[in-house]
C-alpha cells in the first residue's frame, strides 16, 4: 500500500507522511503483503474526527520503518487547484469545481495574488463540470459591480427567479479572461455567461457543454425518487444555456461527441459556422492543439503511463528530491535528464506493446523537451501537489498562451 500523494493541509501531511511512503502496519496490524482489500484499508484509516490512528511506513531514504500517529480530521478537497502569477501583474486561477467552500477559496486566492501585484487575471474553468449555484453567483458578485443580474430561472409553470450581484467585490475593475471548453458546464456556464453578457470578461476557448436545468425531486412510495425539470437557467441577456433533449438522450450525447471531433479537426473558421443557441460561445475561439507530439503525450497521460512512471521513480529516488524545499526552488532548479526521458520511453513502449497500443515513439524521442516538461510537471505534483504541476504544464498549453497574449495586447 503506497501513498501516491497527501492532501495539502490534511491530517497525514501535517504529521509528515510523504508521497512514496509504503504503509506496513495500521494500529500494529500488518497490512503489507497480506492481500488486504482497498476498502479494508480505508475502513482501518478512517474514524471519528479527533480520534487517532497509528501508521507505520517504510521510506526508501530511511533505514528503519517510521511510525506516525495521525489525528483524524475532516478532509477538505480544494476546488481552487492553482493560483499563481503567470508573469508580473498577471495572475492565474484554476478552478476545478463549485463546492461549498469555492467562493471563500476564490476570494482568498484573488487577495493573495493582488498582494503580489496582480492587475490582470486568467480564470480557468476548463473541464469544470459545475456544482453549487450559490457559489457561482457569489463569485460572479466578486467581479460585477452594482446590482447587476447574474442569472435567472424561468419555466412554463415556474415563475421567474433572478439572482443579482449585491455587494462590493474583490476584483471588479482589473482585466479578466475566462477560459472554457466543451466540458465546462452548469455553474461554470452561469459564471462565464454573466461575465460575458456584461462585458466584464473576454471568454476564450471553445463552446461550453450546455447544461443548466432546474429540477425538483419527487419522492415515491417505494423509496425511489423522480427528478422533474421545472425550469431553465438563462444568462442576463436571456440566452438559454441548456442543450436540447428533443431528439433523445442518444442524440444528445452524440452531438457533444461530434462537436468535439469537429473542433479537434477544424481551424479557427469552425467558430464562425457554429450558430447553435445553447451553451456559452467564446469571444475568441481556440481549437484543440492538434500537433502530433502533444496528442501522443496526452494519450500517454490519460492511459496512466506518465503518472505511473513518475510515481514509481519518485518512490524509489526520494533522496534526489529532498533538496527542493519549496515550489519555486523546484521550478527553478529541477531538470529532467535525457537518460530519464529514454527510460520513460522504453518503459512506456513496453507497456503499450503489452496493451496492444501503437505510438509514434520516434516522434517522442525527437521531441524530448516536451516529454521533459510533462515528466517534470508530474514530479512536481508528487512533491508540491498542483502548486508545482500547473506552472510547468501551462507552459505548453496553447489555449492559455492565447489568453496571455490577449491580456498583453
Amino acid at each position: 500500500i503506497t501513498v501516491v500523494s497527501t492532501l495539502p493541509g490534511g491530517p497525514s501531511e501535517k504529521v509528515g507522511i510523504q508521497a512514496g511512503d509504503k504503509i506496513v502496519e495500521i494500529e500494529d496490524s500488518t497490512v503489507a503483503g497480506t492481500g488486504i482489500a482497498n476498502q479494508d484499508v480505508i475502513s482501518k484509516l478512517k474514524g471519528p474526527k479527533g480520534s487517532k490512528v497509528k501508521v507505520t511506513v517504510k521510506r526508501s531514504t530511511q533505514p528503519d520503518d517510521l511510525e506516525f500517529v495521525i489525528t483524524r480530521d475532516a478532509v477538505k478537497l480544494a476546488s481552487v487547484d492553482a493560483a499563481y502569477m503567470l508573469q508580473p501583474g498577471m495572475g492565474y486561477i484554476k478552478m476545478s469545481k463549485f463546492a461549498s467552500t469555492t467562493h471563500a477559496e476564490m476570494v482568498d486566492a484573488i487577495e493573495r495574488l493582488k498582494e503580489k501585484g496582480m492587475e490582470k487575471l486568467v480564470l480557468d474553468l476548463r473541464d469544470n463540470g459545475g456544482g453549487y449555484l450559490d457559489q457561482a453567483t457569489k463569485i460572479a458578485d466578486e467581479f460585477l459591480e452594482g446590482n447587476k443580474k447574474i442569472v435567472y430561472t424561468e419555466g412554463r409553470m415556474y415563475p421567474e427567479k433572478v439572482y443579482r450581484a449585491g455587494k462590493p467585490g474583490v476584483y471588479e475593475e482589473g482585466e479578466l479572461v475566462v477560459m472554457i471548453n466543451e466540458n465546462s458546464a452548469s455553474a461554470s456556464e452561469i459564471l462565464a455567461g454573466a461575465l460575458q453578457d456584461w462585458g466584464r470578461a473576454t471568454i476564450v476557448g471553445r463552446r461550453s457543454f450546455g447544461k443548466a436545468l432546474v429540477q425538483e425531486e419527487i419522492l415515491l412510495n417505494d423509496g425511489s425518487a423522480m427528478r422533474l425539470t421545472v425550469a431553465r437557467y438563462f444568462t442576463p441577456k436571456g440566452r438559454s444555456i441548456q442543450r436540447s433533449y428533443e431528439e433523445g438522450i442518444e442524440a444528445y450525447n452524440e452531438e457533444h461527441w461530434n462537436r468535439m471531433l469537429s473542433e479537434y479537426e477544424e481551424s479557427d473558421s469552425f467558430a464562425v459556422h457554429d450558430t447553435a443557441q445553447y451553451g456559452i460561445q467564446p469571444d475568441i475561439y481556440v481549437p484543440w492543439d492538434t500537433t502530433y507530439v502533444y496528442r501522443e503525450l496526452i494519450s500517454l497521460i490519460n492511459r496512466g503511463y506518465v503518472p505511473r512512471f513518475t510515481y514509481q521513480y519518485f518512490s524509489n529516488h526520494q533522496g534526489e528530491f529532498e533538496q527542493y524545499e519549496d515550489v519555486q526552488s523546484f521550478l527553478n532548479r529541477y531538470t529532467v535528464s535525457d537518460n530519464l526521458v529514454n527510460a520513460f520511453i522504453t518503459k512506456a513502449e513496453r507497456r503499450a506493446e503489452e496493451d496492444g497500443i501503437t505510438y509514434a515513439w520516434d516522434s517522442l524521442t525527437t521531441s524530448k523537451e516536451q516529454v521533459k516538461q510533462v515528466l517534470k510537471a508530474y514530479f512536481g505534483r508528487q512533491l508540491f501537489y498542483y502548486d508545482a504541476f500547473y506552472p510547468v504544464m501551462n507552459e505548453m498549453d496553447k489555449e492559455l498562451q492565447r489568453a496571455i497574449q490577449l491580456l498583453q495586447s
